[in-house]
């Protein structure tokens, strides 16, 4: 029960090295400037694919999960001593959480404007 454990081979603790901190490889691409127009250029070079490990992923989709909670547990705990940086932060952890991006306010802010009348089309 308390006896010794086994340790691990140097291979096996390399190989575990090895697939946690391998480069990312890259896809290479030959591009020929001539052949093709800039913005086609551009395209190829974001569309470069990029390997990167398991845990790096599964480590970012934990991240985009609970950073929001986060910003909003801070921003709690921040209200009280400082009411303006505490109501910012939970404000951006609220938006972060509900996902609402810049058009989806943009959005919101022409429906009211017409609502209301206040376009400058129809006063001219």
């Amino acid at each position: 029960m308390f006896g010794k454990q086994e340790k691990k081979s140097q291979e096996e603790e390399m190989e575990l090295e090895t697939t946690l901190f391998e480069e990312p490889e890259i896809k290479e691409m030959v591009i020929n400037p001539q052949d093709k127009s800039e913005s086609e250029l551009f395209d190829l070079e974001s569309n470069l694919e990029i390997k990167k490990p398991d845990i790096v992923n599964i480590v970012e989709k934990i991240s985009k999960i609970l950073s929001p909670y986060f910003i909003v547990i801070v921003g709690l705990y921040i209200y009280d001593d400082n009411f303006f940086i505490g109501t910012i932060l939970i404000t951006i952890g609220i938006i972060s959480l509900l996902k609402i991006s810049y058009e989806d306010v943009v959005a919101w802010f022409e429906g009211i404007k017409n609502l209301l009348g206040w376009d400058e089309e129809e006063k001219e």
